[in-house]
Formats: structure tokens, sequence, C-alpha cells
């Protein structure tokens, strides 16, 4: 059992690390609604200690070769009724490609987009695990460990948004945020690793 779950992290650290240098598709940029959605979950769910007072966020989604893991593995981490199948497949189809993020996240917090490209160059040659995690803190002192984002997926009535987030592979999870009053809030958050 121990050794099928470190096989899991250690599958999922390769996903993230290898989709998040997929090459980025500018023409589907993130819209306003998806800094929305993604400030507010970062606000809610974000804790920092004084060694960690900056956020780092990659600055490409994480994507998700044709959608075909998140078909798969979301209905498995939610409850019937959690979710309908219209926004499964609108993650599906969104996250199928990355998008370059900018400074649009508006957080009461300091923070700091890096490339994939800068945290490949610092963790490509390391073992999945503590050195790379020591790399990165290396070169970013006092921050935390780097947010990987993928895409967006809305319902139709746009009430409701998934996405998939993880810190460089080690915590994944799907979230489900719905809007009410015009706010965004965390509904649901179910890890990715657990069947």
């Amino acid at each position: 059992m121990r050794k099928s779950g470190i096989v899991a992290l250690l599958l999922l650290v390769t996903f993230v690390l290898s989709s998040c240098s997929d090459p980025v598709d500018h023409s589907e940029a993130p819209i306003p609604d998806d800094y929305e959605v993604y400030s507010a979950y970062l606000e809610q769910s974000v804790k920092f200690n004084e060694f960690s007072p900056v956020l780092l966020i990659c600055s490409n989604t994480i994507s998700d070769d044709a959608g075909e893991a998140f078909i798969e593995k979301v209905p498995k981490r939610f409850h019937p009724g959690e979710l309908d199948h219209s926004l499964i497949r609108a993650l599906a189809e969104t996250a199928s490609s990355s998008s370059e993020l900018s400074n649009d996240f508006k957080l009461s917090f300091r923070y700091q987009l890096v490339s994939s490209d800068q945290l490949k160059a610092l963790t490509d040659d390391l073992e999945p695990g503590f050195r790379r995690e020591k790399a990165v803190s290396d070169a970013f002192p006092n921050s935390t460990l780097p947010f990987f984002l993928s895409k967006i997926g809305y319902s139709e009535d746009g009430s409701k948004a998934l996405f998939f987030v993880t810190r460089m592979g080690i915590d994944g999870r799907y979230v489900l945020m719905r809007k009410e009053l015009g706010k965004w809030n965390v509904d649901i958050e179910r890890w990715s690793y657990i069947v």
C-alpha cells in the first residue's frame, strides 16, 4: 500500500513538471473570471508562515493531453450529485492545452510568477521529492513551493468553476468553486491521488 502511494506521488510530480513545459497557447489566454476564481481560491486556501511570505505561482497553466486524465479521474474524486458531467467536460476541453498567466491576480499578499522553464532548469536532473523542493527553496528564498494551476472549466450558467491545483506535484487536488452574490467561494476540494 505504501509503495503504491509513493508510485502515485512520483507519477503526479512527473505529470506536473512535464505538462507545465508544454507549448503555451497564447490564443487561449485566461479570461478575467479566471483570475477572480484563482485569486479567491488562493486567498481562502493558502496559509502562510513567517518563513514563506511570498506565494510562487507557475506562470504556465498545467495541461492534460486531450483531457483524458480529467475525464477519467474527476468523477472518482467527487460523490454522486456533487458535479454534473458538463462541468467535467468543460474542464477537460479547456485544460487540454496550456496558457500563460499574467500578474492579474488580486491577492492580499505578495506573489511571484515563475516560469516552467526556470523550475525545470532547477529540478530537471533531481529525483522527485525533497531535493527538488530544496532546489526551488534555495532559488526562491522566503517563498512557498510553486502552485501549478490548470485552466478552468465553467458550468453553462457560469456559477461553478472546476480546476486542478498542485504544489510541485506534492498535493494535487480538484477544486470546485461556486459563485454566490458575485463572489467566488471554495465549495469542494478533493485530493487527486486518493481513490
